[in-house]
């Protein structure tokens, strides 16, 4: 039934979005008062319409979306005054983005919305995932642990239930994402199940009914630690002063004002608080001529302990307790070469001993060798965004700014994989798999619809308006060369450039929706 629903559902949202983006050419063309002959909801055959004033307004038996036939759209219609091909250039600019205008306005409602009701962020990079678990948008924790149960599955008659962490499968600690489907090979495996033991499952791993929101990520795990480090070898570092670590570049970023350590042994999160091992030292870098210093035999490099009995910890702390003495001769105790040695230092008329010094930091590391490796990771949690009556609407701007961004790299990186290697990238989606999400976005409940209805009207308004033929940008473009030499491209041959462009891309909408049901079957 819910299946059936969702079928339904994404008729419907489907159908809007296209037939908004319609009704935007509709209401410019319109507003240019060219002559518009049919705006049909749903595509042809028609099953009723109706002509009020000049245009047929029409429902028809395919249910996605709408059309718009307007007089001279294709080149005809030159004798009426009001055909497409007649109007004022700027009329026709009008009429081109009059779609893709409609689609912005839309996501921005739907975004605006959200942003008021409160929905989850909208994730579009690796570096908004890492913001947002940062920031504590995002929940984590490191483990496989189970999203959802199907009702009457393999999993819920075995009694797998939502949050359980699967901790080893076949007696081996499951590490990466890839372990577990991999245990389903042969048809059979044990899985260990935090607080429930060992469950024997057979069958498909991907067909047990129990879905995962986890995924593999990057951490630093200790190989080697210095003699008396709280650290251990095979510690899997996961946190550093609160901070997620994923990845060695970000460990050492931190790794040396580091305190407390969140660490995955033998399977368990065990903090680890370090005593901190910094220590300020004052080191000498020059010495005078003739100086105290030099008599005494101090030489450059010598880090200096105390001053008369009196420890020194920085280098400003030399010249304060040298002068604060009432004794001439002075006892410098340094280190040189790891030894400690003492000095009888005369002062000058002044009360100094002739010395530079400057600030050392003597840092002992706990880690002494470490290397990457993936280890599997699940979000818990995604906490939503909610906004104010008048701060949602700036951010859904600033929102549809950066998914444009995005989506135009998508569409980049999709066309330049077709033309350079002839591959079909599956960062694009047809219809199947537009429903195939459309499912999943309607058992999240209303807040992530309005999100995905937001998403894809403007994914549909920035695809349109690439300059290809058969597209809003298409016409967009052959309007602009109008503009820039002063006459019109001939319309029969613009005619036939927006038809194969057309027919290219129902090719390569089959081609999307063939690979997007093989991935659902797979």
């Amino acid at each position: 039934m819910q299946i059936f629903i969702s079928i339904l559902v994404f008729i419907v949202i489907f159908s809007l979005v296209i037939f908004v983006h319609e009704l935007g050419h509709f209401l410019a063309a319109k507003r240019a008062r060219i002559y518009v002959e049919e705006f049909g909801f749903g595509m042809p055959p028609r099953i009723w319409g109706k002509k009020v004033g000049e245009t047929v307004y029409s429902v028809n038996w395919i249910p996605f979306g709408g059309f718009l036939r307007i007089l001279g759209e294709n080149g005809g219609g030159k004798s009426n005054k009001r055909s497409f091909g007649n109007a004022h250039l700027r009329s026709r600019f009008f009429v081109a983005v009059g779609g893709v205008v409609m689609n912005l306005i839309m996501a921005f409602l739907f975004l605006t919305l959200g942003f008021w009701i409160g929905i989850e962020p909208l994730i579009a990079t690796t570096d908004d995932f890492i913001e947002g678990i940062e920031s504590g948008q995002i929940v984590i924790e490191t483990g496989m642990y189970v999203k959802s149960v199907e009702v009457g599955s393999v999993a819920d008659e075995l009694g797998i239930e939502v949050g359980d962490k699967i901790s080893s499968v076949d007696s081996s600690p499951l590490t990466m994402v890839a372990d577990f489907y991999l245990a389903f090979e042969d048809g059979m495996a044990v899985l260990e199940v935090d607080g429930k033991g060992s469950i024997k499952f057979e069958g498909d791993g991907s067909k047990l009914g129990m879905d995962f929101y986890s995924f593999d990520m990057p951490r630093v795990k200790i190989v080697e630690v210095a003699e008396g480090s709280l650290l251990q070898e095979g510690d899997v570092i996961l946190r550093i002063d609160g901070v997620e670590i994923f990845g060695i570049e970000r460990f050492y970023e931190i790794k040396d004002s580091a305190v407390d350590y969140d660490v995955l042994r033998s399977g368990e999160v065990v903090a680890v608080e370090l005593v901190p091992s910094v220590k300020n030292s004052a080191l000498i870098t020059k010495i005078f001529q003739g100086s105290g210093a030099e008599e005494a035999g101090l030489i450059a490099s010598d880090v200096i302990l105390s001053i008369n009995g009196q420890e020194i910890l920085k280098a400003e702390d030399v010249p304060t307790v040298t002068l604060a003495q009432e004794d001439d001769v002075l006892t410098y105790v340094i280190k040189r070469d790891g030894t400690e040695i003492s000095f009888d230092v005369l002062r000058n008329e002044e009360g100094y001993v002739g010395i530079y010094v400057a600030d050392i930091e003597s840092v002992k590391s706990d880690v002494s060798a470490i290397y990457e490796e993936t280890y599997v990771t699940s979000v818990m949690e995604i906490k939503k965004v909610r906004y104010g009556f008048l701060r949602a609407p700036v951010e859904a701007v600033s929102e549809i700014k950066r998914l444009s961004i995005l989506t135009f790299g998508v569409i980049k990186e999709f066309f330049g994989g077709l033309i350079t290697k002839g591959e079909v990238s599956d960062s694009v989606a047809g219809p199947v798999g537009i429903a195939q999400m459309t499912y999943v976005f309607f058992k999240e409940g209303f807040a992530a619809l309005v999100r995905f209805i937001a998403l894809l009207s403007l994914s549909l308004a920035v695809f349109n308006i690439i300059p290809f033929p058969g597209l809003d940008g298409g016409r967009f473009a052959f309007l602009l060369f109008e503009a820039f030499t002063g006459r019109k491209p001939n319309a029969k041959v613009e005619a036939v450039f927006h038809s194969v462009g057309f027919m290219l891309l129902m090719l390569l909408l089959v081609v999307v929706t063939y690979k997007d049901v093989i991935r659902i079957v797979q």
